[in-house]
């Protein structure tokens, strides 16, 4: 039998944990990347002047300032997300390295 019933591929794996993670300079490559831009966005926004008003302020302005941190803290979550998928691909690959590596093929 040959090795082509291998279907598993930790270089692959290892890609797209890179394609979808975070970078550590920050850019807006990935997925992660752009994730994280938004998030600061999102948390730095604000209605500016004249905003709610002098009357909105007072009954709008700790319900703006609560969906907005709520909004940024769910972006911030799936950057997380996608660099634990990155943790967690990275982690598979050497486990199938490993298996290949221990494993012989039967002829």
């Amino acid at each position: 039998m040959s090795g082509d019933w291998r279907k598993a591929s930790p270089d692959a794996m290892e890609r797209l944990g890179q394609s979808l993670a975070p970078t550590q300079a920050g850019g807006t490559h990935t997925p992660g990347d752009r994730f994280r831009a938004v998030e600061r966005t999102v948390r730095g926004a604000t209605p500016g002047f004249p905003g709610f008003g002098l009357v909105g302020k007072v009954a709008f302005d700790g319900a703006y300032d609560a969906a907005r941190n709520s909004a940024a803290d769910y972006l911030k979550h799936a950057k997380n997300q996608l660099g634990r998928w990155q943790t967690q691909l990275d982690e598979g690959a050497k486990v199938i390295r490993a298996a290949n590596d221990k494993s012989t093929l039967k002829k």
